[in-house]
C-alpha cells in the first residue's frame, strides 16, 4: 500500500512530496497566461527558487534540499487558477527521509 503524500498549506496555496519529486500549487489570478509566469530555479547550491506571477513575486527563498533545475515542469489550470510545479530532487536514494519543509530555515549564502 502506497502512502498518500500529506499536503502543507501555504499562504501561496500548498505543496506535497513524494519519493523523488516535490510539487507545489500555487493559487494564481485566473486566467493568467503561460507568457505571465516566471519561474527561475539557480543552477548553482543552494538551489533557490524565485516564482513571479504577472510581475507579482509570489515567493523567493532558498529550497530545503538542491533540485535538478532543468527538469522542473510546470502548468496553468486557467480556469481554476492553478500553477502546478513539479520539481526534481538531487541525488535522490530510496528510502531517504522525507522533507520536514519546503524552505531553509537556515538559509546558506553562497560561498559559505
Amino acid at each position: 500500500m502506497q502512502n498518500v503524500p500529506m499536503k502543507t498549506a501555504m499562504p501561496w496555496g500548498q505543496w506535497w512530496q513524494e519519493d523523488e519529486e516535490v510539487y507545489l500549487e500555487l493559487n494564481i489570478p485566473r486566467n493568467t497566461k503561460h507568457d505571465e509566469v516566471q519561474i527561475h530555479l539557480s543552477e548553482t547550491l543552494p538551489t533557490l527558487i524565485e516564482i513571479v506571477v504577472k510581475n507579482n513575486i509570489i515567493f523567493s527563498d532558498q529550497l530545503l534540499k538542491p533540485v535538478v533545475s532543468d527538469e522542473t515542469t510546470w502548468n496553468i489550470r486557467r480556469t481554476s487558477g492553478t500553477l502546478n510545479v513539479m520539481l526534481l530532487k538531487l541525488n535522490y536514494v530510496e528510502g531517504e527521509e522525507p522533507w520536514n519543509t519546503l524552505f531553509n530555515p537556515f538559509p546558506i549564502k553562497n560561498g559559505e
